[in-house]
């Protein structure tokens, strides 16, 4: 009787001890598994503005707002970050843009069509205008366009068979809340409408005037605005993550050192002409004059020198005095070296090489 009890007593509590030496595996994998990573120690000097919201979190209005305006500064202001992007947009659209090749079975109706949609395309600009697009999205991070109905786009010299479609394009700051709201909600994302099942667009809200505009009899565009169908309008920007819906500039990752490019740049210049305005400066070797009235608040003594303002070959020193010449210091090849790291940054940035 006192076995069976035991038995009984024992089986009760053996699916808890198991339980238990399974919790102790586990919490001694965790832990291997924690110590793994080194990237999820907590670390305040590298990832302090690091957070965990989603796409269009991050990229809410006032923030793509303050990036576009920076990198449309830089891609103004920097040499190296205007020939990349110019370079980048040459390089996708080519020459004269992207040319159609029908194939219908029929020689005849093909060439019709080809050579009909060059007209087109030539009479609309649409290469300037593809050419203008990829720099925007490169520095604004998004395109906005819009089909439209040109009366002023002919085919040929026929009105008759003018074909009038043409693409006119926007700034991605008047695809917007209308109400200004600043913030998104689960099926509108700052002026695009959001299928509740797929997330997909399909509406935009575009303001009649751009929010920055200073034409005096445009401002009140600004507070009205066009709702477009997804079939009338072109938005195009790079995805980065999912649940994407508006874009950020292409080069936003070195942005802030393009900005310190920029100051290189002009401390080294101002560097420079001071070197070139001065040929020559004095350096002292007679120690300072020690009467009290020639003393200054910080105590430092000061000797005033005056030369001759006649140009010559040379010139008389006074004693103690003695010319030097500035010295490079090789100042000019760390200069070079920066101006190459930065350049090979922004270009990462479009997957081109340095070259």
């Amino acid at each position: 009787m006192l076995t069976r009890l035991r038995d009984a007593w024992q089986s009760t509590f053996r699916p808890r001890r198991q339980q238990r030496e399974e919790w102790r595996d586990w919490n001694r994998q965790l832990k291997h598994i924690q110590a793994a990573y080194e990237a999820a120690i907590p670390r305040e000097d590298l990832w302090t503005l690091a957070d965990f919201k989603d796409a269009d979190a991050s990229l809410r209005p006032d923030i793509r707002k303050r990036i576009r305006s920076r990198t449309r500064y830089e891609y103004a202001n920097n040499p190296v970050v205007t020939r990349i992007v110019r370079v980048w947009a040459n390089d996708v659209v080519g020459e004269s843009g992207p040319w159609i090749k029908v194939d219908t079975g029929n020689k005849r109706v093909d060439e019709f069509i080809e050579k009909a949609w060059s007209r087109w395309w030539k009479a609309s600009n649409q290469a300037g205008k593809l050419r203008t697009a990829v720099q925007t999205e490169a520095v604004d991070g998004e395109c906005v366009a819009v089909l439209i109905n040109n009366p002023h786009v002919r085919r040929g010299q026929n009105p008759r068979n003018a074909v009038q479609l043409d693409v006119e394009g926007l700034e991605a700051d008047r695809l917007a809340d209308p109400r200004f709201s600043g913030g998104n909600q689960k099926h509108y994302i700052d002026g695009v409408h959001l299928d509740p099942s797929t997330r997909e667009p399909v509406a935009y809200d575009i303001l009649k005037g751009h929010p920055g505009t200073e034409y005096f009899d445009a401002i009140t565009d600004i507070f009205e605005h066009d709702t477009y169908p997804r079939s009338q309008v072109l938005h195009a920007f790079k995805v980065e993550r999912q649940e994407q819906h508006r874009g950020v500039a292409r080069f936003v990752a070195v942005l802030g050192i393009s900005g310190y490019h920029r100051q290189y740049l002009e401390a080294d210049l101002n560097r420079q002409k001071l070197r070139a305005a001065f040929a020559f400066a004095l350096k002292s070797m007679a120690g300072g004059d020690t009467q009290e009235e020639d003393a200054t608040d910080d105590g430092t003594w000061w000797t005033q020198v005056s030369l001759p303002s006649r140009q010559g070959v040379g010139c008389i020193l006074p004693e103690g005095y003695e010319p030097f010449q500035f010295q490079a210091n090789g100042e000019s090849a760390e200069l070079e070296a920066f101006h190459r790291i930065v350049a090979a940054l922004v270009a990462g940035c479009f997957c081109m090489p340095l070259g």
